[in-house]
């Protein structure tokens, strides 16, 4: 509970002190109703301090877990995790789990359009990590229209610039100055390191 609460406060859970007791309870007990969420803060708690394989298989068992009890919401965190644990490693799985994670969002109906506007946005930086150019920009547009319903200038900004890079990828300079230019303008932010690559 500790650790849900931290994870929802927006704090990184990099205390296993608590952790490590649930652990002793909770790895012979895979029928337990909260063990999905247990291997999911675990798994976590390893993405965070850089134990990639130990996470990869707490997260795996958190997914399977979930899946059985048809808790979407833990399988979509435990997705997009594995999403980060694979990301370096093996894109093309990081790619799936990335997928994956976007399609238990939306069948959930979620209503936080940042999220999923996130979610897409990792799926086209998955397809760009693999070398699938045309794929990755599909994605960085797909997310636009939902960017610009949320009336959200950062968030624009931020996708606008996602678009940029993707068009650079494909050697479409032009609409990529094009896109970095509605970047510029539309992000209040507008640091200068978001903009080197033009």
């Amino acid at each position: 509970l500790y650790s849900i609460a931290q994870d929802k406060s927006g704090l990184d859970v990099t205390d296993d002190s608590l952790l490590s007791i649930a652990k002793s309870y909770y790895d012979n007990k895979e029928a337990d109703s909260l063990y999905a969420k247990f291997c999911y803060y675990q798994g976590l708690y390893y993405v965070l301090i850089d134990s990639l394989k130990l996470a990869e298989d707490y997260l795996w068992k958190s997914i399977n877990s979930a899946e059985a009890q048809g808790d979407k919401y833990t399988a979509y965190l435990a997705c997009f995790q594995m999403r980060r644990a694979l990301k370096i490693r093996s894109p093309k799985k990081a790619l799936i789990y990335a997928q994956k994670a976007l399609e238990l969002y939306e069948s959930m109906n979620q209503n936080n359009i940042s999220n999923q506007i996130y979610l897409i946005r990792e799926v086209g930086a998955g397809y760009e990590a693999v070398g699938k150019k045309d794929s990755a920009l599909i994605y960085m547009k797909k997310a636009l229209p939902l960017a610009s319903s949320t009336n959200d200038s950062i968030l624009i900004g931020r996708i606008y610039h996602s678009i940029s890079l993707a068009q650079l990828g494909l050697n479409q300079v032009d609409s990529a100055l094009y896109f970095a230019k509605k970047a510029w303008i539309s992000s209040p932010e507008r640091h200068p390191s978001l903009y080197s690559h033009m």
